[in-house]
């Protein structure tokens, strides 16, 4: 989506600062996983408009913390906040990897160096910053499509009204009264491949 190259200020939704202008103004407060999503939420909303937002959108094996679906992209965002461990992101990883179009992962300051040598290169990285009380939220990098994405884990996967969801985005609403039979492929017999 389309938040590069900037951070971003909560009293100032949607507008971007210069990342070089950080310095020591970032305090080294500890995030928390409510206030990061609240924030990047926020963000989100005012970023893209014709966009559906998904909270904690279960892909069974794993939780996304926000699904994102547009005309375009299936999305997530993972969030590990400083109070969160890292132990379940390899299995995450797995999953996402089958399922989503494009993924970032939002950090706290403290889980960047160990998110870094985790996530692959085409992985978003966005790194948020508790500022005198306030969340900013920093782009490190962009994420790029993911070439891994397995369509028959994906109709096998997820619930009918998850796919529904995403279809409805997508200008395939009608798709909403076909029976559905998740056994691997059958959705991907309704719709074009180039839709999903």
């Amino acid at each position: 989506f389309g938040m590069v190259g900037a951070f971003w200020d909560s009293n100032n939704h949607g507008s971007f600062g210069d990342i070089k202008n950080i310095g020591e103004d970032i305090m080294n407060d500890s995030t928390y996983d409510r206030e990061i999503r609240d924030k990047l939420i926020r963000e989100l909303k005012s970023d893209k408009k014709n966009i559906k937002i998904i909270n904690e959108l279960d892909l069974h094996g794993a939780v996304i913390d926000i699904a994102v679906i547009d005309k375009k992209y299936f999305c997530g965002y993972e969030i590990k906040s400083d109070r969160d461990t890292l132990r379940r992101l390899p299995i995450q990883m797995q999953i996402y990897d089958f399922v989503l179009d494009k993924i970032t992962i939002v950090i706290g300051e403290s889980k960047f160096p160990g998110v870094n040598r985790i996530v692959p290169a085409f992985w978003g990285i966005i790194i948020a910053h508790n500022m005198n009380s306030k969340i900013i939220l920093q782009r490190i990098r962009k994420p790029k499509f993911n070439k891994f994405i397995s369509k028959n884990w994906l109709a096998k996967k997820l619930w009918k009204s998850d796919i529904v969801d995403i279809l409805r985005v997508k200008d395939l609403s009608s798709i909403d009264q076909a029976p559905f039979f998740f056994n691997s492929g059958h959705i991907f017999g309704l719709v074009p491949m180039w839709h999903i």
